[in-house]
């Protein structure tokens, strides 16, 4: 990619031989110069194509035989932010670019993003070139981290459950790693030059693991609700806190309540238009599934 110093020219080696970049009516060696504006960023294979990205483009290179041997097809209008920001799930590609998150499975379409103008509005425009992108295929995951306004490096997260379809976010700091494969963990690296395990014991780096949801709200945010209690669905009762963190506008100061023990019902009694919920630890393992509350819908005001 970019040989001879030419930013959109490709070219490839004979088939068994990657001394032989002649091409001639023997060998299969030949080049390609993409069409259009742009630098390449990055190369993946896919299943059965091999993805090309520009900084403004995505192409599809295809064998097709014969004198050409490849073709370059362009799939979208759309490039990537930086050369590691892409990663490959079966025959699905993700990457990040300049003003969203996409994905491509034999066309291209936008990902709609609940976390999107968070990431975006907290950028740091000067560092884009170190996002890069990670998959956890144990979890469904596709993560990209980038560098906030107020740092130089990736201090922030944004995750992608492609098998539940929803997004979180996190502030751990890594700077590159890699999924299980070839070692029995997931690897990253900590900006100050550390080489963590992931998913493996119950060191937090002196943290207490937590998790908080967005915004929950009764039809259009239009009604005031009545919560009387929540039903628990974790491991075990006891391994967690819960907290509240109610409001009546989104504009609004938050009101905590709890912390809560879990029991089954948890008493709560609490009336406003929207609710967060916060998780945190108490014993390391737990887990949760999907909570229940008895709400009850007040008027509309």
């Amino acid at each position: 990619l970019g040989a001879g110093g030419d930013s959109r020219y490709i070219r490839w080696a004979d088939q068994d031989d990657n001394t032989d970049w002649a091409p001639t009516s023997i060998n299969q060696a030949g080049d390609i110069k993409l069409p259009g504006k742009g630098s390449i960023m990055a190369g993946r294979r896919a299943q059965a194509e091999t993805l090309i990205w520009t900084d403004s483009d995505l192409f599809s290179i295809r064998y097709i035989g014969g004198s050409f041997i490849y073709q370059a097809v362009p799939v979208g209008a759309v490039g990537a932010i930086s050369r590691r920001s892409m990663g490959i799930v079966g025959s699905v590609a993700f990457w990040m670019s300049r003003r969203g998150f996409y994905m491509y499975n034999g066309f291209t379409e936008a990902m709609d993003s609940s976390l999107g103008d968070a990431v975006f509005s907290d950028l740091n425009e000067n560092q884009v070139s170190k996002v890069w992108c990670e998959v956890r295929q144990e979890f469904g995951e596709i993560t990209w981290h980038y560098p906030s306004a107020s740092s130089e490096e990736c201090d922030k997260s944004v995750t992608y459950n492609f098998e539940e379809g929803f997004w979180y976010n996190n502030t751990v700091a890594r700077s590159g790693g890699e999924d299980r494969g070839a070692l029995p963990y997931p690897v990253a690296f900590s900006p100050d030059g550390l080489l963590w395990r992931h998913e493996i014991g119950n060191s937090y780096g002196g943290e207490t693991p937590e998790a908080t949801s967005g915004p929950l709200e009764i039809g259009q945010g239009d009604r005031v609700m009545h919560i009387q209690s929540l039903v628990p669905d974790e491991k075990t009762l006891g391994d967690i806190d819960i907290s509240l963190l109610s409001a009546f506008y989104p504009t609004g100061s938050e009101v905590t309540n709890g912390p809560f023990t879990p029991t089954n019902p948890t008493d709560i009694r609490l009336t406003a238009r929207q609710i967060r919920l916060k998780i945190v630890q108490d014993q390391p393992g737990w887990r949760v599934g999907t909570l229940r509350a008895d709400i009850e819908a007040g008027g509309e005001r």
